[in-house]
């Protein structure tokens, strides 16, 4: 069994660093980097990048974080647009860094390439294919590449989806969030009903093969009606996956602040929604592809060997751009940081991960499901238990994971303190050497004595993206309060 200062710290380090599974750990840890040190990272990921061999996924990411306007729901990394030299300025810096890290990544071969904002449809048409070109022509990509472009109604014009389609793009990233008029007013968003049907269209008669849209479920003034309607309008535009995300980081919006409201009330507001959303989908023909929304009938859409291949968080990510948050699995987590508020040259701040941090990522978000054996041996040429043997065992003496030879599974409550109990006794699989380095990262911070896991702490804990997205399982599961 786990020692009782243990499970209380591991449950400090939970309310403290809430992000969910992806490197968020490493977080706390973060040092400045000079460009120097980025570039041995990247040689040395490059050499070696992975346990056996090149990840499954390598994606590039490029980051826009500027927006026209801000959202008061929204918790991105993202400032307010000035002029438009800014533009200009951070997509010069892109291009540098494109120079700079594609020659140190020779031959390594990317599966992705999405351009994310902020609003990434604010940039100039010249602007947009320079960074394609810059793109596509220094990285290596595999021959059946995705390429992503996230774009907002109202920016996302014709003469860009053309330009889009000639460049290869073969996916539309459409963050609509919501369709209703009285809730667009009251989370300040830029954008009409016909704003998002004119672009849907346009993005149709474009012949993009597969058009995303992004809604969001328990905004400021959003109800279980307004928002059904909202997903029956996707329906029937036939949209061809639409990806349901929770209203998150609530008590940290704008809007929240402007209206507080009762978390345990929006939670059981936001399951209603969800659930009846998710029933509608189905319905309507709809597939869950769990975490990459829900997929319409007969989308022919491809990319690579199967269609809308399921995340399984065991690439890698190189995101260029200010905010912008890059993993190299077994080498390094680094973000790419402002020196000035022109956002034209960048900094980085970032700690160095080893294998087991990856591995420990992995099994993090797949015991939830059941973690095959078989597949995590072929992905990382060792099983599970001859990396986490002792907290493995340790976590099944807990009632937290359970084994039948093929997997290892949660098997505990599907409840908010089940799954606050299992993320944060988990954490052990991140291994001694990084939670020693956390324990004096919070030596004045963490309280031995405090509770730390008291209902109210939870409630704030679940409204966090990642963990309210386990929470729901976009259909899979119903947790309680």
């Amino acid at each position: 069994m786990l020692a009782q200062d243990t499970k209380n710290f591991l449950r400090f380090l939970t309310l403290t660093v809430p992000g969910g599974i992806e490197d968020t750990l490493a977080v706390p840890l973060f040092h400045p980097l000079s460009p120097k040190e980025i570039g041995t990272h990247l040689k040395r990921f490059a050499q070696k990048p992975f346990p056996g061999g090149q990840p499954p996924k390598t994606h590039l990411n490029i980051h826009i974080p500027f927006c026209s306007s801000l959202c008061s729901y929204c918790h991105c990394s993202r400032v307010k647009l000035k002029n438009r030299e800014q533009l200009r300025d951070h997509v010069g810096l892109i291009i540098d860094q494109i120079r700079t890290f594609a020659p140190l990544l020779k031959g390594h071969e990317f599966t992705s390439l999405s351009l994310l904002g902020g609003t990434v449809s604010l940039l100039e048409d010249p602007a947009i294919d320079q960074l394609l070109t810059e793109a596509l022509g220094r990285f290596t990509f595999r021959k059946k590449t995705d390429i992503h472009f996230e774009g907002h109604p109202v920016s996302l014009t014709s003469a860009k989806l053309r330009l889009l389609r000639r460049r290869g793009v073969n996916r539309i990233n459409l963050g609509v969030q919501t369709l209703d008029e009285k809730v667009l007013k009251n989370i300040k968003r830029n954008q009409t009903r016909k704003d998002v049907e004119k672009c849907i269209k346009a993005v149709r008669r474009s012949g993009f093969p597969c058009l995303n849209v992004d809604v969001i479920a328990g905004l400021p003034g959003q109800t279980v009606t307004s928002f059904l309607k909202d997903i029956q309008d996707l329906i029937r535009w036939k949209v061809d996956l639409i990806h349901i995300n929770p209203f998150s980081d609530i008590v940290g919006s704008a809007c929240y602040r402007e209206n507080p409201v009762d978390l345990a009330m929006l939670f059981n507001r936001r399951q209603a929604m969800i659930l009846k959303a998710v029933s509608l989908l189905g319905s309507a023909g709809y597939s869950n592809r769990s975490l990459a929304g829900y997929q319409r009938a007969g989308l022919k859409y491809k990319a690579g060997k199967q269609t809308l291949p399921p995340d399984d968080h065991a690439g890698a990510v190189l995101s260029l751009g200010i905010f912008a948050r890059s993993s190299l699995p077994g080498s390094l987590v680094f973000e790419t940081l402002p020196c000035d508020d022109t956002f034209s040259t960048a900094r980085y701040a970032g700690h160095p991960v080893d294998q087991r941090y990856a591995m420990a990522n992995y099994a993090t978000l797949h015991l939830l499901d059941g973690m095959d054996i078989a597949a995590f041996r072929r992905l990382f040429t060792a099983g599970p238990a001859d990396i986490f043997q002792k907290e493995l065992l340790a976590l099944a003496e807990e009632g937290l994971l359970s084994s039948d030879g093929k997997t290892w599974r949660y098997c505990g409550p599907w409840t908010i303190p089940g799954l606050f109990n299992y993320y944060s006794l988990t954490k052990i699989l991140y291994g001694k050497k990084m939670l020693d380095a956390l324990r004096r990262t919070y030596a004045a911070k963490y309280d031995p004595a405090a509770d730390h896991g008291s209902p109210k702490n939870l409630l704030r804990i679940f409204q966090d993206l990642w963990y309210t997205r386990t929470y729901y399982r976009l259909g899979y599961k119903s947790c309680w309060l």
